[in-house]
């Protein structure tokens, strides 16, 4: 089995040896996992990022509580924290 780090790193010298092989059934798997890899690299960072964004706001409200002050602006922007992504 190969590793994915080699893949994402070193693609060419999998794609040349698939080549080499005539393998032409395989290399097209092999472009749909790069491709593949990459959405959900992508996906994977946004995810993040949402989590990221969530936790900051999460902390403000609860900052906002102890301070009693008015927390709905930041509840309003909880909830359309999924909508801008």
């Amino acid at each position: 089995m190969i590793d994915i780090k080699l893949i994402r790193e070193n693609p060419e010298i999998i794609e040349k040896d698939l080549k080499k092989r005539k393998d032409t059934e395989k290399l097209k798997s092999f472009e749909q996992l790069i491709k593949d890899d990459q959405e959900y690299r992508k996906n994977l960072f946004s995810l993040q990022k949402l989590r990221h964004s969530k936790n900051i706001i999460t902390k403000e409200i609860s900052q906002l509580k102890k301070q009693n002050k008015s927390i709905s602006k930041k509840v309003k922007e909880l909830q359309d924290l999924p909508k801008k992504n």
